[in-house]
């Protein structure tokens, strides 16, 4: 895959970020291929890759908006491509995954996200 072309326009205004004062830097789209193109050549699960990913272009904040849903393609991508299944928030655990994101964005430490996304966010097909 070939980031530059998934990246489309990148933001140049800043964004506020619901239940946190905590707001991301602008986007530079060397620096975001940069640490896309790190973290896809990582050794780990794609499954792993698929949800670090994903939590990062959330973090990143690329666009002014829809920033969750294309971080979540993107990483479905990547999860369906290697017969891993999907990632989907259920609407149950939609408020749970949104506490725990805000705790991300302040910190910019995914590992509880991480793992709990691993344990309830990860739909596949039982054969």
């Amino acid at each position: 895959m070939v980031i530059k072309e998934c990246l489309g326009k990148l933001r140049t205004t800043p964004v506020k970020i619901g239940g946190t004062s905590w707001s991301p830097t602008f986007p530079f789209q060397t620096k975001v291929e940069e640490e896309l193109n790190t973290l896809l050549s990582q050794t780990k699960s794609k499954t792993e890759i698929a949800i670090e990913v994903m939590l990062t272009l959330m973090r990143m904040q690329l666009f002014v908006d829809g920033n969750k849903r294309v971080a979540m393609l993107f990483a479905n991508n990547i999860m369906i491509d290697n017969g891993c299944g999907i990632i989907s928030i259920s609407q149950e655990n939609q408020s749970e995954f949104y506490e725990k994101l805000i705790k991300y964005y302040e910190s910019n430490d995914m590992n509880d996200l991480k793992n709990w996304i691993y344990l309830h966010c990860i739909d596949g097909m039982d054969i």
